[in-house]
């Protein structure tokens, strides 16, 4: 419901009523800073995800060079494949 509100905007329509003010809660264009972190833990998190991006990267260049497949993926590549998860 609330996922489908916000699509919902995708359309351009922003309708404002100037004659009272509304209650962030009831206007649908006010920005909803919902954040799932306390902000000093947003770090520790960023920065876990990216030593597990890192982990993930080099047990993946390990595997390949253990198994001695040639293929034309850089490490850059592997980056920025392993990271859509997070996107």
């Amino acid at each position: 419901m609330y996922v489908g509100k916000k699509l919902g905007l995708l359309n351009w329509e922003v309708s404002y009523q100037q004659d009272t003010p509304v209650a962030p809660r009831f206007d649908i264009n006010a920005p909803d800073l919902y954040i799932p972190f306390s902000p000093e833990l947003l770090g520790v998190q960023a920065s876990s995800a990216f030593v597990w991006l890192i982990m993930e990267v080099l047990a993946v260049l390990l595997s390949l060079y253990l198994v001695t497949v040639n293929t034309d993926l850089t490490t850059v590549d592997l980056l920025a494949f392993s990271g859509y998860k997070y996107v």
